[in-house]
């Protein structure tokens, strides 16, 4: 509202989905997606790729690249 932010594009918001009385609505340099910006083939095809890679790592007892507590991992 005031002239700070040209624009935006938002795919996650707080509170989904998005309230009709936001004052997100009521600005048209705002753009709000129902947080789906990964599901595009192209992410899909990431994912699939990183899940093969995770399974190859375990068979070869490495750690995997995705491990969020790889000190716990036990290869």
């Amino acid at each position: 509202a005031s002239g700070k932010v040209v624009a935006a594009g938002l795919d996650a918001i707080e509170m989904e989905p998005l309230p009709a009385d936001s004052i997100l609505r009521k600005h048209d340099n705002v753009i709000v997606t129902a947080h789906i910006a990964a599901s595009t083939m192209e992410a899909a095809d990431t994912v699939d790729m990183v899940n093969a890679q995770t399974v190859v790592s375990v068979l070869e007892n490495r750690t995997p690249v995705s491990v969020v507590n790889a000190e716990k991992f036990v290869g």
